[in-house]
């Protein structure tokens, strides 16, 4: 069965989303600069300090490294799975990518319920 394109290329499209992903990098780098530029000259931190301040947001960016590969590794094994139990290809990456999804959703809903725990202060009443 061969489909007929409706004589738009789908390179446009891919060279769209590729531009805006390069604009977004370069947004998130940009900004990395301006706030350790900001820690230093406007607050006063040292190199160090600004450093030691800015080493979470690293951590968290090489921990979503991580998880975006292990997460693939699962999908690409389920979506093996589903292959060797005769799914279509695409019923089986369908259902490879669903179970990776779902993954994700579950952490991060635990992260929110983890963080609305830890950032609530019981007790603490603003006046004003």
């Amino acid at each position: 069965m061969r489909v007929e394109g409706r004589g738009r290329s789908r390179l446009p499209a891919a060279g769209h989303a590729f531009l805006a992903q390069i604009l977004t990098l370069s947004a998130m780098f940009a900004l990395q600069i301006v706030v350790a530029l900001y820690m230093q000259r406007v607050l006063g931190y040292g190199a160090l300090d600004t450093g030691l301040a800015m080493l979470p947001a690293a951590v968290a960016i090489g921990g979503m490294a991580v998880g975006v590969a292990v997460l693939s590794t699962l999908a690409a094994r389920r979506t093996e799975e589903l292959l060797s139990a005769g799914e279509s290809a695409a019923s089986a990456l369908t259902g490879g990518y669903h179970l990776a999804f779902g993954i994700a959703a579950a952490l991060l809903g635990a992260a929110f319920a983890v963080a609305l725990v830890v950032l609530r202060q019981p007790g603490r009443v603003r006046r004003g």
